[in-house]
């Protein structure tokens, strides 16, 4: 394991991009994506739970969902109906997501598996790579 230093949105990235790369073959590389993903998870469950939104502002997100499924109606000026209705919810949600963009700049130093390139698969694409590229060695 090698320390790293990142903020929590590099970190985010990194782990998206393990998510990415996690259907790709081969015992050593898959075993290497898995304990990195478990390690990240770990180091950002605060980030998640911070970003967990209300159960009243899902049931606002569904309701606007269904506004935009449906294409008979103006959803446009519903939906601004509904956020209107709804201020004190949808402002709620705006200064968490305010508080979690903060954290997000927030750095970390995590232990983390680096990914020798010997045991990357063959048929691995560039876009691929650039998504682990930071733990490559």
């Amino acid at each position: 394991m090698t320390k790293m230093t990142a903020t929590k949105q590099e970190l985010v990235n990194l782990l998206n991009g393990l998510f990415a790369v996690q259907e790709v073959q081969g015992k050593h590389f898959s075993l290497t994506v898995s304990k990195n993903i478990q390690l990240l998870k770990e180091e950002l469950k605060d980030l998640e739970a911070a970003a967990t939104p209300s159960e009243e502002f899902m049931k606002l997100a569904s309701k606007v969902n269904e506004i935009t499924s449906n294409t008979e109606v103006d959803s446009a000026e519903l939906i601004e109906k509904l956020e209107e209705e709804n201020k004190e919810v949808v402002e709620v949600r705006r200064t968490q997501m305010e508080a979690v963009q903060l954290m997000m700049e927030d750095e970390l130093e995590v232990n983390i598996h680096t990914i020798s390139e010997d045991i990357i698969p063959e048929d691995m694409t560039a876009k691929q790579i650039n998504n682990i590229i930071k733990i490559l060695v």
